[in-house]
This record gives structure tokens, C-alpha cells and sequence, in this order.
């Protein structure tokens, strides 16, 4: 028979225990997730490195002298962000009526809002294939699925989302 543990043995094989080290969580980083989303019909997918948040639209602010892609102004966790149609910045036909979301995009902290009718699913990027030619750089491959995936950083470096001060003298 075995004599009893005392409470200062457990203490001291729980001790020893929780002192090994845990084995480290392995993330498997061969695959881009994407954030997959609808908008006009068609689907788009983009690295969710960019994606800071899906959230309602709750209004918008329309601003004149704009291109299409411009739908305004919106407010978001308490900042003002352009709000911008990925669709009509493809260069496809501007969306029709109001969006009901929109993705919270970039690196640190929001730095624009894209509208969305749909967010649709986190997938993984698959095998891409070529985009067609004379398509828009902001575009990096059309998935087999049929999705088009969009490329982050030349979303965040666009100088068409940008405002520059030297180009408000051609306004009226």
C-alpha cells in the first residue's frame, strides 16, 4: 500500500507540472485567409490583415464633387472614414441603394470603409488564377471559385481614396 501524499507533495507535483513548458501552438500560415463578400452581385475577398471589422452602416454623408466610387462620409467607433464602392472603384458600374455594411479596412487602426451588401465567409486563398487583362492593379487573381481577390496594400496606397491638397484647385 501506498503511503498517502501530503498536501506539500501535490503542491509540489502540481508545481512541476505547471513549470514544463506547454508545447507551442503550430498556425498553419501556408494559406492567406480571406474575408469573402458581396457587393452589386459579384463577390470579392480581401487578406483579413485589412479587414479591422464588419460593422452596420448606420448613415452616410454624400459629398459633391466626387467620383462615383465616393459614397461619402461615414462615422465608425467615433471617426470619420470615406466610405468608397469597391465596385464602381473596379471600374464596374456604380452599386445601386444604400449599403447595409461595411468593412473597417486597415492596418492599425481604420483608415477607410468599404460598402457591403453581404459579408459572406473566412476562406482560405486557393490557387488563383490570372487577372484578365487591362483589370484594374488592385485586383491580384480571380479564385477558381469564382471570387475576385483584392489586393490590401494597393487598397491602402490608392491615391484615387486620398485627398490631396494640391489637387482641390481644380474644384469649382
Amino acid at each position: 500500500m501506498t503511503p498517502p501524499i501530503t498536501p506539500r507533495q501535490l503542491l509540489e507535483q502540481r508545481a512541476q507540472l505547471l513549470a514544463q513548458p506547454q508545447a507551442s501552438l503550430q498556425l498553419d500560415t501556408s494559406q492567406t485567409r480571406l474575408m469573402l463578400f458581396a457587393r452589386s452581385g459579384m463577390q470579392y475577398a480581401l487578406d483579413t490583415r485589412f479587414v479591422l471589422e464588419v460593422v452596420a452602416v448606420s448613415a452616410h454623408t454624400t459629398l459633391p464633387f466626387t467620383p462615383p466610387f465616393t459614397l461619402g462620409l461615414t462615422s465608425a467607433r467615433g471617426e470619420l472614414l470615406p466610405l468608397y464602392d469597391l465596385a464602381a472603384l473596379l471600374g464596374e458600374p456604380a452599386s445601386e441603394g444604400t449599403p447595409r455594411l461595411m468593412l473597417l479596412c486597415g492596418l492599425q487602426r481604420p483608415e477607410l470603409a468599404l460598402a457591403v451588401d453581404e459579408a459572406l465567409d473566412l476562406v482560405t486563398s486557393s490557387e488563383l488564377l490570372s487577372p484578365p487583362p487591362g483589370a484594374s492593379a488592385l485586383i491580384t487573381g480571380i479564385s477558381a471559385k469564382g471570387f475576385t481577390v483584392i489586393d490590401g496594400d494597393e487598397l491602402l496606397s490608392d491615391p484615387r481614396l486620398y485627398i490631396d491638397s494640391a489637387q482641390q484647385e481644380n474644384l469649382p
